[in-house]
């Protein structure tokens, strides 16, 4: 039976309704009892209008594991003409999942309006993903920015934290337009401008080994953020950086035109970290060079050993480093980092997990190769963890290596 807005069928005097199935809307209960709802004011007099039984119907098949959407899903939005950019998450890298077990795994989806910036759709597989969806569904219905969802901060260790990896995860995804009035786009500060080189680095057809996909697109986002300005570097100078800390391991010189404070702390945390002491880095400092930019320099110079032995590990050789990027660093400084104990200010607190805090980006892109490369920040709380090595194993293999190459582990 065909209805309004109102569910009325328009028979003559006003006096019908039709609620639930019967109208072929949204067959599933929780919207029947919606219509019912909104039947009952229209006849008590609040008029009311049904319009988010079109865009907004959540659905829960409780399968073992559950799966849960709420909206339009991508393929259909597509259709429709919407300009969609997605992001996808594996719900068992959450802290919450690390704490369940290890058969925790899922996946989670948005499905984000782009033009809009508006969240289309949500899709989420896992254990109880039911109980995310109403989160979704509020986002929907309530046309939340995206940039406001940033502020939704969720729980910590709960499935929640799932949203918030979502967002971040967006910067693997084809960016979003500019922010109007900020120059700024949905993602990391100063990473949007380095796509070109994404998609024809590490190739690495020489290599003994096989490549996981997700490694593969980790890399190259890693040139990616490379190539680009970042905090308080250029993007000239971060591979400038990048090529002194190379020719560094051969006790050489890259003659990278930098600045000689830059190329020394390039060197030196490339090849001679025995070197680096609190000293030291206080007199850096007090030669002029600013704390935050020492901090993305062993950022840069830390994950570029990460990939450069990794690509050495599976018979390949090193790669060619990218082209820079033009524009000027964001110069963002993190007010939250406090000095304590550390060579560096950090917050929330001194050790390794937050040495690079001082320059959130940098944290965050650490935080991304090594999820790959090892184990995400909330894998890392599962001691049992189990894949192809055990954790112990894992763990194992590092101490010997890092004891191997003078490393402080």
């Amino acid at each position: 039976m065909n209805v309004s807005l109102e569910m009325s069928p328009g028979v003559d005097g006003g006096w019908l309704y039709a609620a639930g199935d019967v109208n072929g809307r949204a067959l599933l209960t929780h919207q029947d009892k919606y219509q019912a709802r909104l039947v009952g004011d229209n006849i008590a007099g609040r008029a009311r209008q049904a319009w988010a039984d079109h865009v907004a119907v959540p659905r829960v098949t409780f399968t073992d594991p559950q799966v849960a959407a709420v909206g339009t899903t991508e393929g259909p939005a597509r259709e429709a003409g919407i300009d969609v950019r997605t992001a996808r998450y594996d719900i068992g890298a959450t802290a919450a999942g690390a704490l369940a077990g290890k058969d925790v795994d899922g996946t989670a989806q948005l499905v984000i309006d782009a033009d809009r910036r508006l969240l289309v759709s949500a899709t989420f597989v896992g254990p109880g993903v039911g109980e995310l969806q109403h989160a979704a569904t509020i986002t929907i219905v309530g046309q939340v920015p995206i940039d406001t969802l940033w502020h939704a901060v969720p729980a910590f260790p709960t499935l929640s934290e799932v949203w918030l990896r979502l967002l971040r995860a967006n910067a693997a995804s084809p960016e979003l337009p500019e922010r109007p009035g900020t120059g700024r786009r949905l993602g990391r500060r100063g990473r949007n401008r380095c796509a070109s080189v994404s998609h024809v680095a590490f190739e690495l057809t020489d290599a003994v080994l096989p490549l996981p996909d997700g490694v593969r697109a980790e890399l190259r986002r890693e040139w990616a953020r490379l190539a680009a300005p970042g905090t308080w570097l250029s993007g000239p100078e971060r591979v400038a950086v990048a090529r002194e800390a190379r020719a560094a391991r051969t006790f050489s010189d890259a003659d990278a035109g930098l600045p000689a404070l830059l190329t020394e702390v390039a060197q030196s945390v490339s090849a001679a970290a025995d070197l680096v002491t609190r000293e030291w880095v206080s007199d850096l400092r007090g030669q002029g060079m600013a704390i935050e930019e020492y901090v993305e320099v062993v950022g840069v110079v830390s994950r570029l050993a990460a990939v450069d032995a990794y690509v050495r590990g599976v018979g390949s050789a090193e790669e060619a480093l990218p082209d820079p990027e033009p524009g000027e660093p964001t110069g963002e400084r993190n007010g939250q980092v406090r000095w304590r104990n550390a060579f560096v200010p950090t917050h929330p607190e001194d050790g390794a997990r937050y040495a690079l805090s001082a320059v959130p980006a940098e944290e965050e892109a650490r935080d991304q190769l090594h999820a790959q490369l090892y184990l995400s920040t909330e894998r890392m709380a599962d001691l049992a963890y189990q894949d192809v090595l055990s954790r112990a194993q894992m763990e194992l293999l590092a101490a010997r290596v890092s004891l191997l190459n003078d490393c402080f582990y």
